[in-house]
């Protein structure tokens, strides 16, 4: 039995995997952001951390009443926040999230060397990365940056809680905009860009090895001897892509969540700066992603949803946001729907950009405004897609989706339409955490390759598949092509 545990912008799960890639429990505990100024989105660790522990726990008294055998843990979390903690792992302050903008006139002030950043970390400078964050806190809170021991991310810090080491990976890494994507190091002439103390970074560990192994306290509480190891099988994203079997150079998926992101795997490093397309290092050793990403997908929608159709009286939250949405026709009734609330990524990466709503008149309804939402992050996610693509140099005919928005009929078939593809979407939408398996199942030694172990999954999922008829592609390019204009 294998723990993963997966840490999201708004929740995590820790899940109990047999041999078979089969999730057999899953704990989900939800947090919430804090935004205490302008620009600024802030987790309180003290709430992530006593949530990680419920759902550890959780799962504990699981494996115990089924006396299941964990042979490893292993971690994947969300990418690029910072947390400065001390000596010990704690935090010392609450973690600058991925999405906070406060470092945005640091990336203004450096934009005269942002071809050269991207050069060496296959990154545009954004406050998105890590990078832009550290250099805020050293000078905004240097009190806390000269008392960290280290600045971390979610990853480590969630290792560092199961085994006590500080160690990066190199998927996370490589979301930092400090490190060297090719040479797979950091990079001396980033930190001095940054000004950031590289003795304040972890050492780098190659990703899905292991860092460490099981604390104290994660033994007792599993009831396991102390050399049941702990993996870092790399960044979210990158994992997701890994659980959606992107394991041959030319495949290409869709992860949706709070942000989402179009992931393409080749086998070299692949630069694009003209098309804002990220380079990270893959959740599969010796691999790297071309990535495409919107900052706000699922989150916007989540915004609207509260802001305008939840109902506590509703068992299911978005029950009245869907029935909105079939009750509005395709195009909104003209109204369209930016959906750039945390800024722009790809093509621009624009932190300064915020969303917008346009194109409104008297015949539009409330239904009207769940439906542009919907084509909204439909078109982004399809302009991430061209644009990754574009940097690929291939065009394919299918593409795999997981995620929130994979469940939803209607956004498959709008996401189709805008990106004239056949998307395949399984049973199954936990792709990050089947990602880290896999990764972790590699490091165990049960599999050979990564192929191997997608193969055992394939056998039980159930995918299905959605083209969009021609007259939907025709009316969804408008709608995309009108967003691009604003």
């Amino acid at each position: 039995m294998i723990v993963v545990v997966d840490v999201g912008t708004s929740s995590l799960r820790v899940s109990l995997l047999d041999s078979q890639g089969l999730i057999v429990h899953c704990s989900q505990s939800k947090y919430s952001l804090s935004y205490p100024e302008p620009d600024a989105v802030e987790m309180d660790m003290k709430v992530f951390t006593g949530a990680l522990w419920a759902a550890l726990k959780d799962s504990a008294l699981c494996a115990e009443a089924n006396a299941l055998k964990v042979e490893a843990f292993a971690v994947t979390a969300q990418r690029s926040s910072v947390i400065p903690v001390d000596e010990g792992g704690k935090a010392l302050d609450n973690a600058l999230m991925w999405q906070d903008t406060r470092s945005f006139p640091i990336c203004d002030a450096l934009k005269q060397k942002k071809k050269e950043i991207y050069s060496i970390t296959g990154m545009s400078l954004s406050t998105v990365f890590s990078s832009p964050k550290m250099q805020w806190l050293k000078e905004n809170k240097r009190e806390i940056y000269d008392r960290s021991y280290k600045l971390i991310g979610f990853c480590e810090y969630t290792v560092h809680q199961l085994c006590g080491a500080f160690a990066t990976d190199t998927s996370i890494a490589s979301r930092t905009s400090l490190f060297d994507v090719a040479a797979l190091k950091w990079s001396d002439s980033l930190i001095d860009i940054f000004g950031i103390a590289k003795e304040k970074l972890c050492p780098v560990i190659p990703v899905g090895s292991v860092a460490g192994f099981a604390s104290k306290r994660l033994c007792e509480l599993f009831k396991l001897d102390s050399d049941v190891p702990v993996i870092s099988s790399g960044g979210d994203q990158q994992c997701a892509a890994l659980g959606q079997g992107c394991t041959r150079p030319g495949d290409i998926m869709i992860n949706t969540g709070s942000g989402a992101y179009v992931l393409g795997l080749v086998d070299r490093p692949v630069y694009s700066f003209e098309n804002g397309i990220s380079c990270n290092v893959s959740a599969l050793n010796g691999k790297w992603n071309v990535e495409g990403s919107v900052l706000s997908a699922g989150k916007t929608l989540d915004w609207v949803n509260e802001l305008f159709f939840a109902s506590e009286a509703e068992k299911n939250k978005y029950e009245n946001f869907t029935r909105a949405c079939l009750a509005s026709p395709p195009g909104a009734n003209g109204m369209r729907f930016s959906v750039h609330f945390a800024g722009r990524g790809t093509p621009v990466w624009d932190a300064s950009e915020r969303g917008a709503v346009f194109g409104l008149s008297f015949k539009n309804t409330k239904n009207d405004i769940a439906r542009a939402v919907m084509e909204g992050i439909a078109a982004a996610i399809g302009e991430c897609l061209e644009y990754t693509e574009k940097t690929m140099e291939s065009c394919t005919k299918s593409v795999r989706i997981s995620g929130g928005l994979a469940k939803d009929a209607l956004f498959i078939r709008m996401l189709s339409a805008v990106s004239k593809k056949k998307l395949l979407y399984s049973n199954e939408s936990e792709s990050t955490t089947l990602g880290a398996w896999i990764n972790a199942s590699l490091a165990l030694g049960k599999y050979k390759t990564a192929e191997d172990a997608f193969g055992v999954l394939n056998e039980r999922l159930e995918t299905s598949a959605f083209q969009s008829s021609i007259e939907e592609c025709e009316l969804y390019g408008k709608i995309a092509s009108e967003l691009r204009l604003k």
